[in-house]
């Protein structure tokens, strides 16, 4: 918003209250943005991956389609206005197409209604003067333009309109008595007919529209109810599929002690227990009906091959991987009732970059304690209680990568 003060000259886009318009735009294609952006960002595993594809879809949306409806609108002889129209309503599909078509609108329009006071005054006082003889197209910007004759005074034009009336780029060149086409004729004066184009107001409208739509579609994704709906529809191919899965004796006999369990309502017996834990990607099943329980006290492993699906299922059970299909069971809850609940009592040691090595041990627990929810008043508490526990009260200030294990 700044650079319509800092940049603009005669008051072009700030008169007639421009600076109001320019801000409604900018706030509802920032409302509808952020929640395309956060949905984007879902679809890429890195950081530097979703910032590229946000800002791949805002670049191509807000500023190659809206281009390329620009070039057909201005196009009118090959039927560009309709090849046009079928563009913007891809376009509008994306909030970034619709803020930039309202600033190419607010733009025209303010150049119409500043046009005025880019007059210098030397210049008002000659087309102005009475007593010249002047064109009257040129003196509609005069202030006693009511008192000349055939003078149609400037008046300025709304910013929110629903059609925006644009001056045709084809003028049709006729006299006052004939309504033939005479564009051969190079005595005759044109007649520059208007076209009519979408406004502000559709687009501050669809934009409208975008963001609670948006924002809907996030929260499906966030509580995984595509997901479930995709588990639902992949159940049959799972359960017909799960006899044959568990070929192994020791396999079928903690399937079905699971199933005992689940069906008794014993779950509890076990700290943790998984039952039909499925996930697919696409059509690769990854993991197909896993199931069985953890005693108390009990450190308990998986193996297998390489790809068997070890490291799916752990990123299952702790969080960091939707699951298409299945459940589990800890802490008198399940994984699929309250997965709040549940991913906050299960604790997860990753293969790789467990720890920041430039922060210290005590800044490490901090952190730890703060994304577990432990309260800000007792986090430092917490996070001395268990450097004394472990023995690391003397290093505890010591950057993390200089740690070495003994």
């Amino acid at each position: 918003m700044a650079c319509f003060p800092v940049f603009q000259r005669h008051n072009l886009f700030t008169a007639y209250g421009g600076v109001g318009v320019a801000f409604t735009i900018l706030l509802l294609s920032l409302a509808s943005s952020i929640w395309l952006s956060y949905i984007a960002s879902l679809f890429s595993r890195t950081a530097a991956g979703g910032f590229a594809l946000v800002a791949i879809v805002h670049i191509l949306s807000g500023v190659a389609i809206s281009f390329l409806v620009y070039v057909f609108e201005n196009n009118e002889e090959d039927g560009g206005i309709d090849t046009a129209s079928k563009w913007r309503w891809f376009g509008r599909l994306f909030p970034c197409f619709g803020a930039s078509m309202s600033a190419m609108r607010f733009s025209e329009i303010a150049l119409k209604n500043g046009r005025c006071n880019a007059l210098s005054d030397e210049a008002k006082e000659f087309l102005c003067d009475p007593m010249r003889s002047v064109p009257a197209k040129f003196r509609d910007c005069c202030d006693n333009c009511d008192q000349l004759p055939e003078v149609n005074c400037s008046m300025p034009l709304a910013y929110f309109t629903w059609i925006h009336k644009r001056d045709s780029l084809l003028p049709i060149f006729k006299d006052a008595n004939d309504t033939e086409d005479n564009s051969t004729d190079p005595g005759l004066l044109p007649d520059v007919p208007q076209i009519e184009l979408p406004g502000i107001k559709q687009e501050l409208l669809f934009m409208i529209i975008q963001a609670p739509i948006y924002f809907a579609i996030l929260m499906l994704l966030e509580y995984e109810v595509f997901g479930w709906l995709f588990g639902m529809l992949c159940q049959r191919k799972y359960e017909t599929s799960a006899d044959s899965d568990a070929a192994d004796e020791d396999v079928l006999v903690e399937k079905h002690r699971v199933a005992e369990m689940v069906k008794t309502e014993q779950v509890n017996e076990d700290a943790l227990v998984v039952e039909s834990l499925c996930k697919s990607f696409g059509s690769f099943t990854a993991v197909s009906n896993l199931s069985f329980g953890v005693h108390p006290g009990e450190c308990f492993g998986l193996l297998g091959v390489n790809g068997a699906g070890k490291t799916t299922s752990f990123r299952m059970i702790t969080g960091d991987e939707t699951h298409s299909l299945g459940n589990a069971h800890a802490f008198n809850t399940t994984l699929e009732k309250d997965r709040k609940k549940f991913l906050s009592n299960i604790g997860y040691c990753p293969q790789f970059d467990a720890i920041i090595g430039v922060l210290s041990g005590r800044q490490m627990l901090q952190l730890f304690g703060r994304l577990r929810g432990v309260p800000g008043n007792a986090v430092g508490m917490e996070a001395d209680k268990w450097l004394e526990k472990f023995g690391l009260t003397e290093s505890a200030n010591v950057q993390c990568h200089k740690y070495t294990v003994e």
